[in-house]
């Protein structure tokens, strides 16, 4: 397949965790990001991909009074690998809920880094709370159900400064209420996420 012209410098991102002391934290594998990432790619676009809990996997944080603790790597690396970087997206997924609150956190670094990166949050946890998820002030858009595919028509859209409204499956917040587009599709034939 011949591929086109880098479109975007695009960050795929895992956040830290939120674990037991004594339990068995386990890294869930990212292959949902590795195939957005492939379809991204094929799409033209420049991606990386990066789990800050697997890269601090040895960095264990108490939590309150209790028996949990926080698992990754430290905000100040995250912020340095972004800024080292300097993409133009970066995406969160957010498979369970105990990955949520540091899912905010990189879009709130992220925007540190620089305001224009746009931030893009997504998974499990995101389908059934993107109200919630929205609310973050940091936070540019949602990919509710299969973003596979819907991912990088977003991308597309917005950098040909089409209306991201068409585009099935996505969440924003416009004039203060969050604006729906509907789930996308569901990926019957799952061939079609095959790499070559």
């Amino acid at each position: 397949m011949k591929r086109a012209k880098k479109v975007a410098r695009i960050l795929i991102m895992a956040p830290n965790m939120i674990g037991l002391k004594d339990g068995i934290n386990r890294i869930q594998p990212g292959h949902g990001m590795a195939l957005i990432a492939g379809n991204l790619r094929d799409l033209g676009h420049e991606v990386f991909i990066r789990d800050t809990a697997l890269e601090g996997y040895n960095n264990i944080i108490p939590v309150g009074n209790n028996d949990l603790v926080f698992i990754g790597e430290e905000e100040k690396i995250t912020k340095k690998f972004i800024d080292d970087l300097r993409p133009d997206w970066v995406l969160v997924s957010i498979l369970y809920s105990n990955l949520a609150s540091h899912g905010k956190t990189i879009a709130r670094i992220a925007k540190e880094v620089s305001p224009k990166i746009v931030t893009v949050l997504g998974g499990n946890h995101v389908n059934y709370n993107y109200n919630e998820v929205l609310s973050d002030p940091y936070v540019d858009f949602v990919v509710i159900g299969e973003c596979d595919f819907s991912v990088g028509e977003l991308i597309n859209t917005y950098h040909k400064g089409g209306d991201v409204g068409n585009v099935k499956g996505v969440a924003y917040m416009k004039n203060g209420k969050v604006f729906e587009t509907g789930k996308s599709d569901r990926i019957n034939d799952l061939d079609t996420l095959a790499r070559e």
